[in-house]
């Protein structure tokens, strides 16, 4: 992620948004994102949903570093700037979708604004989002209920 946001702050400064250099830069991002790594030949696209799935729901970095709300939808949109390089969306999409419903089925996360966000920006991207759309809006439907339901429990006793 800081290498792709150096390379970019280099080519709007130094080269001043020369599109050559862009072309080249694109070339060389995709020739990097679009490797398999370990025995199980990981994707990248899993390596990066992984990464926004651990932001997301704990709300910490690698090193254990907590962050505020802008800053993990900052982080995710920067890690949803690298899609643009990978090559099977289908796949990322695919590796998203499951982590999400993990999300949304842990009773204890609540950062459906930023997930808006971020679905919102890969529909911009990519396309094709409306399940987990759906999926987000009955969630929040059910929470919404609970609450609801939790608060007139409460009050008729």
């Amino acid at each position: 992620l800081e290498l792709h946001r150096m390379c970019m702050t280099v080519h709007k400064e130094r080269f001043h948004s020369n599109a050559r250099f862009q072309k080249f830069m694109n070339i060389s991002f995709e020739k990097i994102l679009n490797r398999s790594f370990g025995k199980n030949e990981t994707g990248t696209e899993r390596i990066l949903v992984e990464y926004m799935h651990m932001i997301l729901s704990k709300g910490k970095t690698l090193n254990g570093t907590r962050l505020s709300t802008s800053q993990i939808e900052s982080t995710c949109m920067k890690v949803l700037d690298l899609v643009d390089h990978v090559f099977s969306k289908d796949k990322f999409l695919e590796e998203y979708a499951k982590r999400l419903q993990n999300r949304l089925l842990d009773t204890a996360y609540k950062e459906y604004g930023i997930e808006s966000a971020v679905l919102s920006r890969i529909k911009l991207k990519i396309g094709q989002v409306s399940s987990m759309e759906v999926m987000l809006k009955d969630m929040k439907q059910v929470k919404h209920m609970y609450v609801f339901i939790s608060l007139y429990i409460y009050v008729s006793r």
